[in-house]
């Protein structure tokens, strides 16, 4: 069991400054964990807070209107 928790947020108010590639790639690497580093894969929550929502379209996810909540990987 893995007894660190940490809130990371990736934050700019320009557009296209690579903002939702970072924060995708980071969850992923980070559910993943690393043998090398000797991390085990976390359980990660990514909030997409811009009103473009393009972390759903990263994850192959189809943007729609919608409350519903979605397990992605």
């Amino acid at each position: 069991m893995n007894p660190y928790k940490m809130v990371i947020a990736v934050a700019n108010q320009k557009g296209g400054c690579a903002k939702t590639t970072t924060a995708v790639n980071l969850a992923a690497a980070l559910s993943k964990g690393s043998k090398r580093q000797k991390l085990p894969p976390a359980k990660v929550l990514l909030i997409d807070l811009d009103p473009q929502g393009n972390c759903a379209t990263s994850f192959g996810v189809e943007k729609k209107k919608s409350n519903e909540l979605r397990t992605i990987c």
